[in-house]
């Protein structure tokens, strides 16, 4: 019986982590993306992290380190319009609500022109926690400008799931023992 237990708890803690950032697909792999509105047009977010692993993210980045953000604009209106980028370090006021301020700034890129509608930066995130990317697009004469904000997070993914399988396992445990102990009390 302990034997039975401690594959269950083995399954549990070689399980959990999988299940987090799991990309579904048939035989075509569907890629994790985020997509959010600016103006009238939709950007898609996806970032990766080659050095850690294969995997596409979405909201939840697992670790620090080198990520490349990739920003796809699927309108034509946007491929002619200058985007500009910033990433900003967030931080939670007494309301709960993500703030920031210029001083958060962590990255920049200035304006410039997609004409693959792709724009793709690579940062290297230094400091957990919840970030904010601010995308400015605008036309040539600046008779047209969007705004759009996009919130995620930066190796907080890799604690839930560590205190999920924790919680999991402690659960199997105290699930067994109650059955032991039920058990054990009938033999006697």
């Amino acid at each position: 019986m302990m034997r039975l237990l401690l594959a269950f708890t083995a399954a549990i803690w070689l399980k959990t982590p999988v299940e987090a950032q799991q990309v579904t697909g048939g035989p075509i792999q569907q890629i994790e993306q985020c997509v959010t509105k600016i103006g009238p047009d939709v950007l898609t977010f996806t970032f990766y992290q080659p050095l850690k692993s294969r995997n596409q993210f979405c909201e939840e980045i697992p670790e620090t380190g080198p990520t490349i953000i990739v920003i796809d604009s699927m309108q034509d209106e946007l491929r002619d319009m200058t985007i500009e980028l910033r990433l900003i370090k967030a931080t939670e006021n007494i309301d709960s609500e993500m703030v920031w301020d210029e001083t958060s700034l962590e990255a920049y890129l200035p304006p410039a022109k997609f004409n693959t509608g792709t724009l793709t930066y690579e940062h290297n995130f230094l400091e957990r926690g919840k970030y904010i990317a601010l995308i400015r697009a605008k036309d040539q004469n600046g008779s047209k400008e969007y705004n759009a904000t996009f919130e995620f997070t930066v190796g907080e993914t890799s604690t839930r799931e560590l205190i999920t399988t924790i919680f999991l396992s402690i659960s199997a445990l105290g699930g067994f023992w109650l059955w032991y102990r039920k058990k054990f009390n009938y033999a006697h």
